[in-house]
């Protein structure tokens, strides 16, 4: 491997002779969107009232199991609470499972709204993306990336450095879910 690609904090985390600092690059980042069964139509969620409204009138809400480990659904039960609406939407919460199976409980019709990372959301065809959170409650996971110090093709990686953050890639970055930095 050349590169490494990871969150800022992560990155930083790696001991310093490990990576060519003067190489990070902030490539994009992914945010926290609602989805649903391909059926439920998309809806502008473009202020907390709006947010809180449609969890209000949705039959059950999912997010992962924060007991997972998983940052999304820490944050989203946190962020619940921060708006006022965490107890009572209590009785609807559905709490998903991490990984491969989270979207299965909303595509099967089990649970009717689920919040998480548009990246996901848009790679999986069983689902539809609402909405992403309002600016006021977005949450965004950022990555760089590095090359390796040891890199052993540093031109071929300085290169797809390039193509990654080029203006070219953005469009198609921002169709998988991705935003710029």
């Amino acid at each position: 491997a050349d590169i490494v690609m990871e969150t800022p904090a992560a990155l930083a985390a790696l001991p310093a002779r490990l990576l060519d600092a003067a190489s990070q690059r902030s490539l994009f980042r992914i945010g926290i969107g609602l989805y649903a069964a391909r059926n439920v139509p998309t809806a502008a969620l473009d202020s907390v009232d709006r947010l809180k409204d449609l969890l209000r009138r949705a039959e059950s809400v999912g997010y992962v199991d924060p007991a997972t480990g998983a940052l999304n659904g820490t944050y989203i039960a946190a962020m619940l609470a921060t708006i006022g609406i965490a107890d009572e939407l209590k009785p609807k919460i559905r709490l998903l499972p991490s990984g491969l199976t989270t979207f299965d409980p909303v595509a099967a019709g089990d649970v009717h709204i689920a919040f998480g990372r548009i990246t996901d959301i848009r790679a999986d065809k069983r689902v539809r993306l609402i909405s992403a959170l309002p600016d006021a409650v977005q949450n965004y996971a950022r990555y760089d990336a590095a090359l390796l110090a040891s890199a052993a093709n540093r031109p071929a990686a300085i290169a797809l450095l390039d193509v990654m953050t080029s203006a070219n890639m953005q469009p198609v970055l921002r169709e998988l879910g991705f935003d710029a930095p």
